[in-house]
C-alpha cells in the first residue's frame, strides 16, 4: 500500500474528480431509474433529458475572483469613519462608538 501523501500530484484537483464521479454516477442513476421504469425508451429520454439540461443549464462555476488595484493603503473605517462619492453626491458616516465590551452596538450585518 502507498502512503497517501505518495499519492499526491500537485497538477491533479482531487477535489474536481470526486465531483465529477459523483455527477456522473447520478446521470448513471437517473437512466438506470428510466429503464426500471419504461425500459430502453425510458433510458433514452433520460439521457435526452440530461442531454437538454447540458444544453440549457451549464454547470455553474465558483471559480470567480475579483481583484481590485487600490491608489492607497486601505483606510481603518473603525477608526476614521468612512466617506465616498454617490452620482456626484459626498456621503460620510461617523465611526461607531466602541463599547466596553468590545460589541457591535447592535449593528447588522
Amino acid at each position: 500500500m502507498h502512503d497517501d501523501a505518495e499519492l499526491e500530484d500537485p497538477g491533479i484537483d482531487v477535489a474536481a474528480i470526486i465531483a465529477e464521479e459523483a455527477e456522473a454516477a447520478r446521470r448513471k442513476a437517473a437512466i438506470e431509474a428510466g429503464r426500471r421504469r419504461a425500459g430502453t425508451a425510458g433510458a433514452a429520454m433520460a439521457g435526452i433529458m440530461l442531454a437538454i439540461s447540458d444544453i440549457y443549464e451549464p454547470r455553474h462555476r465558483d471559480e470567480i475572483v475579483a481583484v481590485a488595484d487600490a491608489p492607497s493603503d486601505p483606510v481603518d473605517i473603525d477608526a476614521s469613519g468612512i466617506g465616498v462619492t454617490v452620482d456626484e453626491v459626498d456621503v460620510w458616516a461617523p465611526p461607531m462608538e466602541r463599547t466596553d465590551d468590545g460589541g457591535d452596538n447592535g449593528a447588522v450585518l
